[in-house]
């Protein structure tokens, strides 16, 4: 299906465009969200975080893959892990893609209209990479969850459950307002 994919922790099918998307961890530098598609290539080892002008004059791809950018990146890594999507249930929230880390933060990124790319309000962000020294507010939904490993939501209760590791394998349903 893809190549050049690293260390990917999380994947999930938007349920209304059975899109496939996937968290990807680094070493030391720019952990990613991508959108994922057949011959898919991601870059690893070669290209880390969105691609400069350099990179894609020296990347060789395997023929018939398509490289392509994260829709996100986070400069210093920060171990994405689960990822999902919640429906109307969750009213102001179902065109969101929700992802955890681990080091407990629980993000929320607005979806554009066509689910294919995240959009920002806050001007630190729209590079679409979150540098030291970013806002984070705007993507935080919540914090001090230990280390997420799994996010998955239940469309027949409409609860998103999130999975900790570290805080002894406990299990959290956030119920929307």
């Amino acid at each position: 299906y893809g190549i050049g994919i690293r260390n990917s922790f999380g994947m999930a099918v938007d349920p209304l465009t059975n899109n496939l998307w996937i968290t990807e961890n680094g070493t030391h530098e720019f952990d990613e969200i991508n959108l994922t598609f057949p011959k898919y290539n991601s870059g690893w080892t070669k290209i880390l975080g969105p691609a400069s002008t350099e990179d894609m004059e020296n990347f060789v791809s395997y023929s018939d893959y398509e490289y392509s950018d994260p829709e996100f990146s986070w400069e210093k890594t920060i171990a994405p892990t689960g990822i999902s999507f919640v429906d109307n249930k969750w009213k102001s929230y179902e065109n969101n893609l929700f992802v955890g880390d681990c080091s407990g933060n629980f993000y929320r990124f607005h979806l554009n209209d066509h689910r294919n790319g995240l959009i920002f309000n806050e001007s630190d962000l729209q590079d679409l990479v979150f540098n030291e020294g970013d806002d984070n507010s705007e993507i935080i939904f919540g914090k001090n969850f230990g280390c997420i490993t799994d996010i998955e939501y239940n469309p027949n209760d409409g609860y998103l459950y999130v999975i900790s590791y570290l805080n002894n394998g406990a299990i959290y349903k956030i119920i929307p307002k």
